[in-house]
């Protein structure tokens, strides 16, 4: 069963934090987060994919909630791309976090290292090479191009 989209909503530290998961797509709707008043933290740790309706109806949804103080936190690499790809898929949000994506060259596993924007501002490197939790070599390297993923600190 293929896994649907949803939104789930909690409060940290008297800001509201939606839980963004599942394909984002013509099916999505952010109607939740268009409500918001203040402050608000979306946590796209669960996003699998994205298309290009979602890309739109996300857009969309941020023109709805333009002038609000916006973090996004956890992005995937399906997030990154958008957010490299289309400036307005951002609008003014602050990237806290992303997770940046590592292949073992050695036994083919995936992995993600989160990486904090505010450690990248402050001069921590993103590391070029990881040991590979599957088959212990030191042949995990990051899948993609690591400026991609140091754009926001």
């Amino acid at each position: 069963m293929a896994a649907k989209f949803q939104i789930r909503t909690t409060e940290e530290n008297g800001t509201v934090v939606y839980y963004v998961s599942g394909p984002i797509d013509e099916e999505s709707r952010f109607s939740e987060i268009e409500q918001a008043h203040e402050r608000l933290i979306v946590d796209f740790r669960g996003v699998l994919t994205i298309n290009s309706c979602g890309v739109r109806n996300w857009v969309n949804c941020m023109k709805k909630i333009r002038g609000l103080e916006i973090s996004f936190r956890q992005c995937p690499p399906a997030i990154v791309k958008q957010l490299n790809l289309v400036p307005s898929f951002r609008a003014n949000a602050k990237v806290l976090s992303v997770y940046v994506p590592y292949l073992c060259f050695q036994c083919d596993h995936e992995s993600r290292l989160l990486v904090e924007m505010e450690d990248l501002a402050k001069g921590k490197e993103i590391p070029a090479v990881r040991k590979c939790e599957l088959c212990g070599q030191d042949e995990m390297e990051i899948d993609g191009d690591e400026s991609q993923f140091k754009m926001y600190g």
